[in-house]
């Protein structure tokens, strides 16, 4: 997993806990896609993708605390 995040110039970090991944990404949902796809062909099983937007309140907590 780490050798393909670590590979695509739209993955800006990542952290693995246990079976979840979670990664700050710039590219579009074509890109998503295309990460999915070369995670999937790595032999990860992927269960699921989504999206989680932060507002800016969440960038200012994070910030300051």
């Amino acid at each position: 997993i780490e050798e393909v995040l670590a590979s695509d110039d739209a993955v800006r970090s990542f952290t693995i806990e246990g079976n979840l991944v979670s990664l700050r990404y710039t590219g579009d949902a074509r890109r998503v896609a295309e990460l999915n796809e070369k995670l999937v062909r790595s032999g990860v099983n992927i269960t699921g993708v989504c999206e989680e937007r932060r507002t800016i309140e969440d960038v200012f907590l994070s910030v300051t605390q």
